[in-house]
């Protein structure tokens, strides 16, 4: 879930694919970046990349669970292997899903403007702060929210955004980058888009699994540039943005802490895994 390398958004369209094949599938999504599940250097995340969630990142069931696996399908013995989703949340916590996102998602929409943004145009230099909640209750985002905004660049070579959003602490949860020439979709985009004509950004975060404690808040922060591989040329380019039909989607699910799971064969310590 903090692969920036082949990024987490790769990971579970491919399960799903897989799985509506009628392919019997299994993923397991701790907080850990371009590695394997049983590595110690798994203590050298970022704050807000993984490092929340260590030591409980490390499954050292991990050669294990691949044995059974190879055992029942190669040669047919053992046991079967329990399909589904083995996800953990940015704090830790394991739980079981039958896919991701879970079935019984709700999509929660929040109008942009009742996130209070603090402007409404873009440049190289400025960036634009939202903030939602407290939450009421124990709330679980999981999946990838979305946030779909009309935006009119300021010149014909494009406009590039990103959202990092954090919790009241400051620490990274999810981010999202879009080049709005590819408003559209496609691979090609639009070479040139039309000064101030807008255009609507259909922004998507990478895959989040982030728990929020009740009382606590997200914030969205919006600049040009920020968590992209190599930015575009549109990534100059300044633009304005209408509020008033903007919306953020988030996927929330309702879990407890019953329905968390200690991951096998860790030293966990006095303290055990955190509870909710």
């Amino acid at each position: 879930m903090q692969d920036w390398n082949v990024d987490p958004h790769m990971t579970f369209p491919t399960h799903q694919i897989v799985e509506d094949a009628g392919i019997e599938i299994k993923t397991l999504a701790g907080q850990w970046n371009h590695n394997y599940p049983d590595r110690t250097d798994h203590a050298d995340l970022s704050p807000g990349e993984g490092a929340e969630a260590y030591p409980y990142t490390l499954r050292w069931d991990w050669a294990d669970e691949m044995l059974y696996w190879f055992d029942w399908y190669l040669k047919g013995e053992g046991r079967e292997p329990s399909l589904g989703v083995e996800i953990q949340d940015n704090r830790g916590g394991w739980r079981f899903e039958t896919t991701y996102p879970a079935p019984d998602t709700e999509y929660f929409e929040i109008a942009a403007e009742d996130l209070s943004p603090s402007g409404a145009s873009i440049t190289g230099t400025n960036s634009i702060m939202m903030t939602y909640g407290p939450f009421e209750n124990d709330t679980y985002i999981a999946g990838m929210p979305t946030f779909h905004m009309a935006v009119a660049p300021h010149t014909t070579n494009g406009a590039h955004g990103y959202l990092e959003m954090t919790d009241d602490s400051g620490m990274h949860l999810g981010h999202a980058v879009m080049d709005y020439r590819f408003h559209a979709g496609g691979r090609d985009g639009q070479e040139l888009l039309v000064p101030f004509s807008q255009v609507t950004g259909l922004m998507e975060f990478m895959p989040m699994d982030v728990f929020l404690e009740a009382g606590e808040s997200i914030h969205i922060t919006m600049t040009q540039t920020g968590s992209d591989y190599i930015p575009s040329p549109a990534s100059i380019g300044s633009y304005s943005i209408d509020w008033s039909t903007a919306t953020l989607t988030l996927p929330l699910v309702s879990r407890t802490c019953d329905q968390l799971f200690q991951a096998p064969i860790h030293e966990y310590g006095e303290e055990g895994q955190r509870t909710c």
